[in-house]
């Protein structure tokens, strides 16, 4: 009976061991050492080594890990920026601009590089890749007097400057904005004086002058018709697109009266004479000779 009992003690030892290496060579199997897929979203929440998400390691990070269990064209991160830089986690900021402006938890944000996986198993990147941003949750603490909210402004004045032609000017705006205190955001509303841009173009920056107009000379130089023009130069000012005072010249002319001597001896066209002068308002021959007879006039 003793020799049976240590042979069954034995056997119960052998088997023991046995099981136990049986599920020591189960949990290695639980515990892959490939990298993990880049696909997921980060949560920032890592509880160790094989919970590790996309883009903790940059150092260590290897994006063709990814590829090994995707098919050919999948997609693959890494994190990477688009010019293949490693991209670091930013600071830890507001989840959204709403009502967590002010929350004492945040995100952190980091720009992952988008690309492909190849038939050779490899995460691949072009030269035109898209890139994709992933989150982890982060503590910002104490967030009393960080700027919250939208910006609003309103009761803008007009551009205002003493010089007519200026570009530039000055302006009153009322700026609403919000401030985190004891987690929420408060608004208050300044006004405050700002640089601005105005368009002056086109606008008059002077007095019009006007010249003396000229003799009134016939309208019809054929005719010996006592309707006239005269003319005079008027001159603008007006801004021009560099923001300077510029003059500009015009001509104008307008309708005069020539007066009753005015025409004597002005060539005319005749049906009758061949060289013909004006007198008064009549087209009569010309006289070459002083003994002439004085002409006479009985048109209307």
């Amino acid at each position: 009976m003793r020799l049976s009992n240590c042979i069954m003690i034995l056997w119960c030892f052998v088997l023991t061991c046995a099981l136990t290496a049986c599920n020591l060579s189960d949990d290695a199997e639980l515990t892959p050492t490939k990298k993990p897929d880049v696909t997921g979203d980060d949560t920032g929440t890592d509880t160790g080594a094989d919970s590790k998400l996309p883009g903790d390691d940059v150092d260590n990070w290897q994006p063709d890990a990814a590829c090994k269990d995707l098919n050919t064209g999948a997609r693959c991160e890494a994190p990477l920026g688009a010019d293949g830089v490693a991209a670091g986690w930013g600071n830890c900021g507001a989840a959204d601009n709403g009502e967590n402006a002010c929350a004492s938890e945040g995100v952190e944000r980091r720009m992952m590089q988008v690309g492909t996986c190849s038939a050779a198993g490899q995460c691949e990147f072009s030269g035109t890749e898209e890139s994709d941003t992933i989150t982890r949750s982060c503590e910002r603490g104490d967030t009393d007097g960080v700027a919250c909210g939208e910006i609003v402004e309103s009761d803008v004045t007009a551009c205002e400057n003493a010089g007519i032609c200026e570009t530039t000017g000055r302006q009153n705006v009322t700026i609403t904005s919000g401030t985190c205190a004891a987690g929420a955001c408060k608004f208050a509303t300044e006004t405050v004086p700002r640089a601005c841009t105005r368009v002056t173009e086109g606008l008059t920056c002077g007095d019009t002058i006007w010249t003396r107009p000229g003799l009134c000379r016939r309208a019809d130089e054929t005719s010996c018709s006592y309707a006239g023009k005269r003319g005079h130069f008027v001159v603008t000012y007006t801004c021009n697109d560099s923001g300077t005072c510029q003059d500009h010249e015009e001509l104008v002319e307008e309708d005069c009266t020539i007066e009753d001597a005015g025409n004597n001896g002005q060539e005319c066209a005749s049906t009758v004479h061949d060289e013909a002068v004006c007198f008064q308002t009549c087209c009569v021959k010309k006289c070459v000779d002083a003994l002439c007879p004085r002409p006479t006039c009985n048109a209307a």
